[in-house]
């Protein structure tokens, strides 16, 4: 009776696969139009896309997944596209899956106070102190549009502000076990590749997603990896947390398959930051690898690693010298660049020193206070005093919220930042799992390399791996806390409602 179900089960396979083959070559012909080869790249990418979401919609209805971490799965995996493949534009108003789920999710937080026995309870978070600091951050965000110079500037950053901080406090209240930080981990190695396939995409065809600016930008730039993002340096300082996360994913996973996707994934991502030409990317990843040599690699690996990379350079040197050559040179120019020519007034760096000479300049006109949210862009278009030649954006997420809103927040918001990664460090030092392990070495180089990646993009605030990546870091740390309390016996009303 198996022999039968299995030869039937394959029938159905070989049917279903002759199904789609049909379908899809139909729509070649008459749907969409074959001009060259690259133009079978991106359907391709999206056809691998549609078939990964499938496997994972089937896992989560066989492990019968409850709905308010459905709906947070998908919300995170919207969070990442964004408005990049799919939005609609009603008005003034566009609508992408990130908004709708955004909004299904706050209903179904909202609707766990209507139960008599709710599981919002402050008494199984670890975290409180940092909600209460994002709380006050929206607070303060909405009190400081009462003396903002633009409102339009203001209303904007405060909305993309508490959509990030609703993403944490969902994460925070929703995620209680560890298949949520595995599933969230996967959605995030997920997304990683969808966006090395479309950079692979933007660099080989020269074609980009409307969104991109590189979509119009002269032909000899187009190259840069772009993805679901506007330009070349968001992609480049979300794909160095990426690199870091497969990196992970390649020390720690069991399967052989699984290593080699992350391994993939960490080489991949080196060569599409390297012809980005992100400068601040490339010295965070320099950072990264350095600091989990020094503190997370145990003496195995330091010793694995030297050998190898020896290896690497000795062989690379004899079989590709001149293509070795040019990388380093690549390299070393780029890091060089970062210091700047001091005869050239108008070059990057001393864009970049008059931005944030004019941000300090403007807090402390306000006495450390900060400007109001989002109104950095508006001060430095129409009161700057130091010339920025056309420039408007900070281009450094740190002076952003010092300047925006002022030195307590950016005070608290770096004492957070700074204890996550010890908090973290410990994790990873003390359990044994190889899941935690993963997990934690990948938000903790996540969270370094973020402190010099987030200087690339013009604007943080609007990109949403920052607070996916707090949220997965917060989270992951009260889960971990959580554990222990259970473990204690602790929490007991608490672990049978779940």
């Amino acid at each position: 009776m198996r022999n039968i179900d299995a030869a039937y089960t394959r029938v159905n396979q070989i049917l279903l696969a002759i199904l789609f083959s049909f379908i899809l070559g139909w729509s070649f012909q008459h749907v969409y139009t074959l001009n060259s080869w690259n133009d079978l790249v991106l359907p391709g990418i999206l056809v691998v896309s549609s078939l990964a979401l499938l496997y994972v919609v089937k896992k989560i209805f066989l492990y019968q997944v409850p709905l308010t971490s459905l709906v947070l799965y998908l919300l995170i995996a919207s969070f990442f596209i964004g408005p990049g493949i799919i939005n609609v534009t009603a008005g003034p108003i566009s609508i992408f899956p990130y908004r709708i789920f955004l909004m299904v999710m706050g209903i179904l937080f909202l609707s766990e106070f209507a139960k008599p026995k709710h599981k919002l309870t402050t008494d199984s978070i670890y975290v409180k102190p940092a909600l209460y600091f994002f709380v006050y951050w929206v607070g303060y965000g909405l009190l400081s549009l009462s003396w903002v110079k633009s409102l339009s500037y203001g209303a904007r950053d405060f909305i993309f502000l508490t959509s990030g901080i609703l993403t944490i406090l969902f994460v925070v209240y929703f995620f209680y076990k560890e298949r949520d930080y595995v599933v969230f981990f996967s959605i995030w190695i997920g997304a990683v590749l969808l966006f090395i396939f479309l950079g692979f995409w933007n660099h080989l065809t020269h074609q980009h997603l409307p969104i991109s600016r590189l979509a119009t930008a002269p032909d000899y730039i187009r190259g840069r990896p772009s993805a679901v993002f506007t330009n070349e340096n968001d992609f480049a300082s979300f794909m160095v947390i990426g690199i870091f996360f497969g990196f992970a994913l390649f020390n720690h996973a069991k399967k052989l398959w699984l290593k080699g996707l992350g391994l993939f994934i960490t080489l991949s991502g080196l060569y599409l930051i390297l012809v980005s030409t992100s400068r601040a990317s490339i010295i965070a990843i320099l950072l990264g690898f350095s600091v989990w040599f020094i503190f997370l690699a145990n003496l195995k690996q330091k010793v694995r690693m030297v050998f190898l990379g020896l290896g690497a350079v000795f062989l690379g040197t004899v079989l590709f010298f001149e293509r070795v050559m040019s990388a380093v040179g690549s390299v070393v120019a780029e890091v060089s660049s970062v210091i700047g020519d001091p005869g050239v007034e108008e070059g990057s760096v001393d864009i970049r020193k008059n931005l944030l000479r004019n941000g300090m300049a403007f807090l402390r006109d306000t006495y450390g206070l900060g400007i109001g949210a989002g109104n950095a862009e508006y001060y430095i278009k129409n009161e700057s005093i130091y010339p920025t030649f056309g420039q408007t954006n900070l281009h450094n997420w740190w002076a952003e919220i010092m300047v925006n809103y002022g030195v307590f927040i950016f005070t608290c918001y770096l004492l957070l930042y700074i204890g996550m990664v010890i908090k973290l460090f410990r994790i990873n030092r003390t359990y044994a799992s190889w899941k935690v392990k993963m997990i934690s070495e990948s938000l903790i180089l996540g969270l370094v390399v973020f402190s010099i990646a987030s200087v690339s993009p013009s604007s943080i605030m609007t990109l949403s791996y920052t607070w996916l990546l707090f949220a997965f870091g917060l989270g992951f740390l009260n889960y971990m806390h959580l554990n222990i309390k259970l473990r204690e016996g602790a929490f007991e009303d608490y672990a049978s409602y779940h």
